[in-house]
């Protein structure tokens, strides 16, 4: 009976608790990501030009991802603010959907030909949260090279800073 007891506390010191297991988005709800992502961009005709990405997303308490976007680089300006249901299944206009292990969104680009993917990874350790970004360009001739890649998870919501 004591070996049972001791495996059984043992199993509970262990495991996380139920209500990290339990969550939407692996216990970041409360929490915001502030993602910064600089690209060196060669075109076609051989025209060299940075492109910068901002992204703030807050994880709601009530399952839902707020994310103000803005972007800009040579003769391209854009800024976007969405809210989605972090459980969708597909991808929309490039609403972020929660993956298991953090974020996703891909939209088409008509003008450009390109498909774009977006992902914020998040592991967790011993100081918290992590992130990392990455923007991944799927046909079209632009070539990326990451020039700099900052992200950082906090407590609170980044989108009311």
């Amino acid at each position: 009976m004591m070996r049972h007891s001791v495996a059984l506390t043992f199993f509970l010191l262990l495991s996380p608790p139920a209500a990290a297991q339990n969550s939407m988005f692996g216990g970041l709800e409360g929490h915001s990501i502030i993602s910064d992502y600089e690209e060196e961009l060669l075109n076609s005709s051989g025209l060299v030009s940075r492109f910068v990405w901002r992204d703030v997303l807050y994880f709601s308490t009530k399952g839902r991802i707020f994310h103000r976007s803005v972007q800009h680089g040579y003769r391209h300006n854009y800024r976007n603010e969405v809210v989605g249901d972090g459980a969708s299944r597909g991808f929309s206009n490039g609403v972020f959907r929660w993956d298991g292990s953090g974020v996703v969104r891909e939209w088409f680009n008509n003008r450009i030909g390109t498909k774009f993917r977006q992902s914020i990874s998040i592991t967790s350790g011993a100081r918290g949260a992590a992130c990392r970004t990455a923007v991944q360009r799927l046909g079209g001739t632009t070539v990326a090279t990451v020039v700099r890649e900052n992200c950082r998870v906090i407590k609170g919501n980044a989108l009311d800073q």
